[in-house]
């Protein structure tokens, strides 16, 4: 009698192997990923919101982190929360699609102005554009100068409180 499988040759016996006692490999579903997935992230805002409650008499704070940790939606919870204490608060970004969308969760809000920061001086100062004028020059100092002469001419449209999402987009001498 010949041995089992020695018709089979070695690469024959481990294919036959691995078909028959391969490794088997259980994964998790996408949906159990995801719904863990969810959970560490609501786990993670809720301590984020608790830090923030932690630092409400703070007068100045800056959030840093990588994209994705929750920067925005802190940004969105101390708007949210400045006009309960009364100031008028300013929710603005450098992105005009980011102000738009900002503008758009914030505008049931009494208190809150939002957007991105050319809207809001197009907004506030009524500027109008300069036939001619180059792109650069209009949105770094003419837009800026008719806001801030606005303010000037009307105190009224001063905010109590501004909150910079993706403050680094802005320049220094914005």
């Amino acid at each position: 009698l010949e041995a089992p499988g020695a018709g089979l040759g070695q690469d024959g016996l481990t294919a036959l192997h691995d078909l028959l006692a391969g490794r088997i490999e259980f994964r998790t579903s996408l949906r159990r990923a995801l719904g863990s997935d969810r959970r560490e992230v609501e786990r993670l805002t809720r301590e984020q919101f608790d830090v923030l409650t932690s630092l409400e008499d703070q007068n100045q704070m800056a959030i840093s982190g990588g994209a994705g940790t929750g920067k925005t939606l802190l940004a969105l919870e101390k708007a949210w929360r400045a006009p309960e204490a009364g100031p008028r608060t300013l929710l603005v970004c450098f992105n005009a699609p980011l102000g738009e969308h900002l503008e758009r969760l914030t505008a049931d809000t009494e208190g809150v102005t939002a957007g991105s920061f050319h809207s809001i001086c197009l907004r506030l100062s009524g500027a109008q554009r300069a036939p001619g004028l180059p792109d650069r020059v209009w949105f770094d100092r003419t837009l800026p100068e008719a806001l801030a002469d606005a303010i000037a001419a009307d105190p009224g449209l001063a905010f109590d409180a501004i909150i910079v999402d993706e403050g680094q987009d802005f320049s220094d001498d914005m």
